[in-house]
């Protein structure tokens, strides 16, 4: 299982975003960063719910309590049925008063 740095890098990564990059999101240094990347430390309650918003994971998955992406899971669902409401809301409504 990662440890919760490397966790934070993978998603990092992921999003093509540099450790100044991420820094500067969150108002902390890059050392700040590489610290939490290397498990030297261990970022705060508010700093971890913080990147669970910013990278649309669960807190349990940042703090690798769980090896499930929850909301990845969910988009990629919604990206498969997104196809078939697709054609509905391009339809020309036909059927309204005054056409």
């Amino acid at each position: 299982m990662p440890t919760q740095g490397e966790i934070l890098r993978d998603l990092r990564l992921e999003r093509k975003m540099t450790m100044q990059e991420l820094a500067d999101y969150l108002k902390v240094s890059k050392q700040t960063i590489n610290s939490w990347e290397k498990d030297f430390r261990k970022y705060d309650v508010e700093t971890l719910f913080k990147l669970a918003d910013f990278f649309n994971v669960s807190a349990d998955y940042l703090v690798g309590a769980s090896e499930e992406r929850p909301f990845k899971k969910e988009l990629k669902k919604l990206e498969k049925i997104l196809p078939e409401f697709r054609p509905l809301s391009l339809r020309k409504r036909s059927n309204s008063p005054g056409e």
